[in-house]
């Protein structure tokens, strides 16, 4: 290659990857080197011939993982670092045999999934090994390797431009699939550019041009539909081609100067629980630490952002999870050495407007809400139903991935009925005060066979007291068929009226104000999680429906009472008067 070759990388330069050790005086990246060394070691001595079985003692928690293409990057990125960093052949040795193995077993064809026949995931995935491969590890690869690598790239690009003249649906999606395949072709263009400049430049248009539904995704007041893991996983494909060609050819795509994108990461800082566990709407499973990505410092240091490199110091992705997309090691070239760090702004409430999905972190209580829309991808029926906690104890969970039913979250189904598709239930009031809020919900929408409306009422006391209050209004004079759940992976004793939760730390008494016909309990197991479904419907059949639920983190006296269009909770010496006509919220001392 010429001298100005040599010069054109993608990750770091040739002197950076050479240089890689001096890292090492920042204790972030010496724990790194550390856990990647070891990381390495159970790869290179337990894999078995296929490589893509993860060593038991990395497959991270729940049961033996199936054989994942995913984990060859996982190994050649650990590999081709613990190289760099001490130059052991071994390491080199096993980095070149994972290329090996890419090349030799259909890297770079597509699975033929989900109806895209030219390029998927997969496609988009095999694109960023072969670019990582042929940028960062060139000098070792020797001619035959490098011949093999750049054609799968040209094949891959070549099926990438095919689908979307056959308009394959993932050209225009406005989710994770999109950064995966235009984000992941972008990069592969950069990285064969230099010998096919003219395919490059086709690619590169058509990836710009792509990228721009998934941009339009970004939303005022940040989330992702898809939650909190997807979310990661789409930001990490499109920084992987952004930072490239950003580090290329000086263009960003004035990404740093949109505000979503920077309402998209800053929500990311509020987004978990009081446990240090995600809000994991949508599918994410709550044990996950997909969500936590290294990527977040390339946009940190460039949107002069300090407060998210400190929370990613926090929260540092574990090694041991072998499965994933995005490791702990890609901070080697997306961190500096002892950035500027900041500690995030205390924020109690983040209402991500586009979105419609609250949470809200207190002293101790803790809460997430779940309105806005069902009908995107990854989404469940789960519209109105919220994740509630204290401290380290989440005592109202959401099961995670694939949990779609409407039943199986902490919400309301009538007449044994899902929540329909597609439906829109925005928060339309929402009011802070100190200790708490009170917001409500419109979930009409969600039940247009069954309710003439339907809202859901939400108020926090004092962090101790949450009043849950479904407003319900059966459809043409029929009865409403109302069935409440509640979702709990805590040992509970059913009470007279209620349910105790017992955490590690507090208790929760839920009272059903409304008396129950019986509260029914159903065990089920859930992605190794034992989750207990509390269910219940009303003692007698309403028509109107106005049903409290008193959720307590401490025994105080209180007293409630429903009026023709008020409902009045009476505690701690004062009255909190809800409007059900207006629905407004009323604070006046008892």
């Amino acid at each position: 290659m010429s001298a100005e070759q040599t010069a054109y990388r993608l990750f770091l330069s040739e002197q950076e990857w050479n240089a890689l050790s001096d890292k090492l005086r920042d204790p972030y990246f010496k724990t790194i080197a550390a856990t990647n060394l070891e990381a390495v070691r159970h790869f290179e001595e337990e894999h078995s011939e296929t490589l893509l079985h993860p060593p038991g003692t990395l497959a991270g928690s729940g049961p033996p993982r199936r054989p994942n293409w995913r984990i060859l990057k996982n190994r050649l990125l650990r590999a081709t670092v613990a190289w760099y960093l001490t130059r052991e052949q071994r390491h080199l040795d096993h980095a070149l045999a994972t290329i090996d193995h890419f090349i030799a077993n259909g890297g770079g064809k597509s699975h033929g999934a989900v109806r895209a026949r030219k390029a998927d995931l997969k496609t988009g995935e095999d694109m960023y090994v072969a670019s990582f491969a042929l940028d960062v590890l060139e000098p070792f690869l020797g001619d035959g390797r490098i011949e093999a690598l750049r054609a799968a790239v040209e094949h891959m690009l070549r099926s990438y431009l095919e689908g979307i003249e056959a308009k394959e649906w993932w050209r225009h999606s406005d989710f994770n699939w999109n950064t995966a395949v235009h984000g992941n072709a972008g990069l592969a263009a950069l990285a064969i550019r230099p010998c096919i400049p003219d395919l490059a430049a086709r690619v590169l248009d058509e990836a710009r041009s792509g990228l721009r539904y998934v941009v339009a995704a970004f939303l005022p007041g940040g989330g992702w539909t898809e939650g909190p893991m997807y979310l990661a996983t789409t930001l990490g494909h499109l920084t992987d081609f952004i930072a490239a060609l950003d580090r290329i050819d000086g263009d960003d795509l004035g990404l740093p100067a949109n505000r979503n994108l920077h309402d998209v990461f800053t929500s990311r800082l509020y987004m978990l629980g009081g446990d240090g566990r995600s809000i994991n709407f949508s599918d994410c499973g709550e044990e996950s630490a997909e969500w936590m990505l290294p990527h977040a410092y390339w946009w940190a240091r460039k949107c002069s952002r300090p407060d998210w490199t400190s929370f990613e110091d926090m929260h540092v992705k574990p090694w041991r999870e072998s499965g994933g997309l995005f490791h702990d090691v890609e901070a080697f070239w997306y961190r500096p050495v002892f950035p500027e760090t900041q500690e995030p702004a205390p924020v109690r409430g983040l209402h991500m407007q586009g979105l419609d999905w609250y949470v809200w972190r207190g002293g101790r209580a803790w809460l997430g809400f779940r309105g806005g829309f069902n009908g995107g991808n990854h989404n469940h029926r789960d519209l109105g139903s919220f994740i509630f906690g204290a401290g380290p104890d989440r005592f109202l969970i959401d099961p995670g991935y694939g949990a779609s039913d409407v039943a199986k979250h902490n919400a309301v189904s009538l007449w044994n009925k899902d929540q329909t598709e597609c439906a829109r239930a925005p928060i339309f009031r929402l009011h802070e005060h100190p200790g708490g809020f009170y917001l409500a919900c419109d979930l009409s929408d969600a039940y247009p066979l069954r309710a003439s409306y339907y809202y859901r009422h939400l108020l926090l006391i004092d962090e101790t007291h949450l009043l849950v209050l479904d407003d319900i209004m059966g459809r043409a004079g029929m009865r409403n068929g109302a069935s409440f759940h509640l979702q709990t992976c805590l040992p509970h004793e059913l009470t007279d009226g209620g349910v105790c939760l017992r955490g590690a730390h507090a208790a929760l008494n839920i009272r059903i104000l409304e008396p129950p016909d019986q509260i029914t309990v159903h065990e089920w197991t859930w992605r190794n999680a034992q989750i207990t479904t509390l269910s219940w419907y009303e003692e007698w059949d309403h028509v109107h429906s106005v049903h409290p639920m008193l959720l307590s983190l401490a025994d105080e006296p209180f007293s409630y009472e429903w009026g023709r269009d008020t409902a009045t909770l009476r505690i701690r010496g004062a009255a909190y008067e809800i409007d059900l006509a207006e629905c407004v919220m009323r604070r006046r001392d008892a």
